[in-house]
């Protein structure tokens, strides 16, 4: 298989097993006609970087697994995760019952603490994307020296 074939079947499943939707409405919201990702998923031509950059900031479609088949494929965490077991517990009573059930000064630290996590994970995509940006611009640079350096190139110049 090649390198495409296997990143198209990496966007089918994607598309098909997380999102539930047809390549008409999945091509219209990445920006890219229908036929452009019919190829794509055959292993039959390549996705821009924009394309790869809109599959991430739309849907959180880790770039890495995509491209080289490395890490999660949804980037989106759940933030509970991130807090210390005892908050997680607190979220969880609060989600699940009655608000009177739980104490004015619980909910406003339940509240303040949610708070500072969206400004934390805000943070952290922001330097994610800055990180991914640099990745794609990387990945540029290496591809075009491969395809430069390769033994097809070099015969044909």
């Amino acid at each position: 298989m090649t390198k495409e074939q296997i990143q198209g079947q990496r966007l089918r499943y994607f598309r098909e097993s997380h999102l539930n939707l047809n390549q008409k409405d999945f091509s219209r919201r990445i920006g890219c006609k229908q036929a452009h990702l019919s190829a794509v998923e055959n292993g039959k031509s390549k996705l821009s970087v924009d394309i790869i950059e809109r599959l991430y900031s739309e849907f959180s479609y880790n770039p890495n697994h995509y491209i080289i088949g490395v890490g999660s494929i949804n980037i989106n965490s759940n933030v509970i995760e991130l807090l210390p077991p005892t908050m997680q517990e607190d979220v969880v009573n609060y989600q699940t019952t009655d608000q009177k059930g739980i104490s004015e000064e619980k909910c406003r630290k339940i509240l303040e603490e949610n708070n500072n996590l969206r400004k934390q994970v805000e943070q952290l995509h922001q330097e994610n994307n800055t990180i991914n940006n640099r990745l794609f611009k990387t990945q540029e640079k290496i591809i075009l020296l491969l395809e430069k350096n390769s033994p097809i190139h070099m015969e044909t110049h």
